[in-house]
C-alpha cells in the first residue's frame, strides 16, 4: 500500500500542506518543532481515526480553526482510495472514496490489502447499550463478523 498523496488543512500546526509522495522510501527531515511529528500523526490517524498522541481530537485543529482536514491518495496495484477525514469540535466524519466510513471501516479498508486483519472494538446500539465488534478479513474479504 502506497501514500502518493497527503493534504493537512489547519491540522496541528499547519494551515494548508500538500504532499506527494514517491513509491520508494521518502524521508522527512527538519530541525526540532517544525511539525515532523504532526505529519506521523496525520498518517496515524488515516489508518486508525485517532491520534497517536493525544485523546482529544480537538487538539488537533489548528488554534482558532473550528475544522481540521486530512485527505490522502493511497494506491495498491490497481486499486485506488481517497481519504477524507474532517474533524470538528465533538465529531468526525471520514469518507473513503466519497463514502461515508467508520473508523473500523476505515481500518478493515486498510488492512485488507494485507491478506488479513482482525479487528475489535465497541459499536453503540442505541443509549448505553454495547456490542463487541469483530470484523476478520482474509485474503481481501470480510470472512467472519460478530
Amino acid at each position: 500500500m502506497i501514500l502518493t498523496r497527503l493534504v493537512l488543512d489547519d491540522f496541528r500546526s499547519y494551515p494548508h500542506l500538500e504532499l506527494e509522495f514517491g513509491e520508494r522510501a521518502n524521508s522527512i527531515v527538519g530541525l526540532n518543532g517544525v511539525g515532523k511529528t504532526n505529519l506521523a500523526e496525520a498518517v496515524y490517524y488515516l489508518s486508525f481515526a485517532r491520534s497517536s498522541r493525544t485523546g482529544e481530537d480537538e487538539e488537533l485543529i489548528a488554534d482558532g480553526k473550528q475544522t481540521a482536514l486530512i485527505q490522502a491518495d493511497i494506491v495498491e496495484g490497481r486499486l485506488h482510495r481517497k481519504i477524507e477525514i474532517a474533524i470538528s469540535k465533538g465529531e468526525k466524519t471520514v469518507l473513503i472514496n466519497g463514502n461515508s466510513a467508520s473508523a473500523a471501516e476505515l481500518f478493515a479498508c486498510l488492512m485488507r490489502d494485507y491478506g488479513g486483519a482482525v479487528l475489535v472494538g465497541e459499536k453503540t446500539f442505541g443509549n448505553f447499550r454495547r456490542q463487541l465488534q469483530r470484523l476478520r478479513y482474509r485474503q481481501g474479504r470480510l470472512t467472519d463478523y460478530t
